[in-house]
């Protein structure tokens, strides 16, 4: 019994960090669509600039959305031991008649796709340490140049959507909203 109910305990474990990946993929989605949103970093901003910005953004996305993926295949092999452990424990109390074969092949592809989803991963992550180190000298340049060094940090906040700049008080620290502002 302690065999089963550590299977199930792999699978609701399993389920939990398939969540939280949907919920971390749905949360950088977000995060990407402020900081592109149409405008947020002001009609002089350079086209380089920008498509750096979609890059990397768009290979964070792609690393959470395989994670994701990665999630759900543990999750397969979470289900293939527990099924496995309840067949094992069936057959050895003579409860019923399992060829085990299967499903000791049903958790080796399980671990397969598992090892072929965190490859990808691994893959999409060295793409995205890249898109970041281009996307970093392009925000150098940006500042080099003149650029707003506060728009990365206001993209799409509602100051940035009525077309202000966030105001800033006498120390060079973002002021606090007052009443009107909110």
């Amino acid at each position: 019994r302690r065999r089963v109910a550590d299977g199930e305990d792999g699978v609701t474990i399993a389920k939990a960090a398939r969540a939280d990946a949907i919920r971390d993929r749905d949360a950088v989605k977000a995060w990407r669509d402020r900081l592109l949103k149409e405008g947020s970093w002001g009609k002089d901003a350079p086209q380089d600039l920008l498509k750096a910005l979609r890059e990397m953004t768009g290979a964070r996305l792609e690393v959470q959305r395989l994670l994701v993926e990665k999630t759900e295949a543990e999750l397969g092999v979470a289900r293939a031991k527990h099924e496995l452990a309840a067949a094992e424990v069936q057959v050895q109390h003579d409860l019923d008649v399992y060829d085990l074969g299967d499903y000791e092949q049903g958790l080796e592809a399980a671990r397969a796709e598992l090892r072929l989803r965190a490859r990808a991963v691994e893959d999409k992550r060295l793409l995205l340490e890249k898109a970041g180190a281009a996307w970093w000298n392009s925000y150098a340049d940006y500042l080099r140049n003149g650029g707003d060094r506060l728009r990365l940090w206001t993209a799409g906040s509602p100051d940035q959507q009525k077309g202000e700049a966030p105001a800033e008080s006498a120390n060079g620290k973002q002021a606090a909203p007052t009443a009107e502002d909110r």
